[in-house]
């Protein structure tokens, strides 16, 4: 199971849910990034921006989502999330990553936030969060 937070400007957020296949356990983060972007075939992966220029990859404090298009971006997720600290320490990246990404993306670029958690049991709880 994937979640994963849209935001099409910072006061409208959606959260929706997507499924891949059922893994029985947690996956690599690279097997998640492998997975979804190959959902996202028309994204590419890694580019680097800059106060919203595309940079060379590697620019110093650029940001780099994992998959770009023009007009959206996609960041990937693959934490252990079975405690609440580890589920709000999530949320602190993904706020921090999205504050980044407001200046340095193109301007009215989307941001997309997907969570895998496959493999992993997660309470209510921590998925509300």
């Amino acid at each position: 199971m994937l979640l994963y937070l849209e935001n099409e400007n910072k006061n409208d957020s959606k959260i929706k849910q997507i499924s891949i296949s059922n893994i029985p356990k947690k996956p690599h983060w690279r097997e998640s990034e492998e997975d979804i972007s190959k959902l996202y075939h028309d994204y590419e992966k890694q580019k680097s921006f800059l106060n919203g220029n595309e940079v060379p990859y590697g620019t110093k404090h650029s940001v780099r989502p994992d998959l770009y298009k023009n007009g959206s971006s996609i960041e990937i997720k693959n934490y252990n999330l079975d405690k609440t600290s580890s589920a709000n320490n999530l949320i602190n990246i993904i706020t921090k990553q999205y504050q980044q990404r407001l200046q340095h993306l193109p301007p009215k670029t989307e941001q997309i936030f997907i969570i895998d958690f496959r493999g992993q049991n997660i309470s209510k709880e921590i998925q509300e969060k």
